[in-house]
């Protein structure tokens, strides 16, 4: 009984680990993820997710949904140093590469991308993946929930 109650629960306390979300979120520091309600209101772009990829959870920036056009723009030393997204009718800058985010797919970032493992690595992630949103108890923005011992 208790086992089919945790299967049920909409939300779950997550630790996020490393600095890929600093300044947002630190290392440590814990989410609240309600892994239903988005499947009701839908995906909304720059929204906090957590998503698990092969074996780790991660918690990053919704940065592309399914058929968002997305600009890579490349740094000097070859590495994509930023995405931007394309829907907003602008252009894409010199030199950017231009991808389509898969329908069922996810293009997903960590703020702090001088050290984020995110899309820019893996491509964009299986919607499959996505346990879910980081919110509050109101359904607002992301808060801490204290540390426990």
């Amino acid at each position: 009984m208790l086992g089919a109650c945790l299967l049920v629960m909409p939300f779950r306390a997550v630790r996020v680990v490393g600095s890929s979300m600093d300044p947002t979120l630190h290392d440590g520091q814990r989410v609240l993820v309600d892994r239903w309600y988005y499947r009701v209101t839908g995906l909304f772009r720059y929204d906090l997710v957590v998503v698990r990829h092969e074996g780790e959870t991660w918690v990053k920036r919704l940065a592309g949904l399914p058929g968002d056009r997305l600009a890579l723009v490349y740094g000097p030393e070859g590495t994509i140093d930023d995405v931007r997204n394309l829907n907003s009718g602008l252009g894409p800058p010199p030199g950017a590469r231009i991808i389509t985010v898969p329908p069922e797919h996810l293009y997903v970032l960590g703020d702090n991308l001088a050290v984020s493992q995110d899309s820019r690595i893996t491509g964009p992630l299986p919607l499959s993946e996505l346990i879910g949103v980081v919110r509050t108890p109101t359904m607002g923005r992301v808060f801490p929930l204290p540390r426990g011992g």
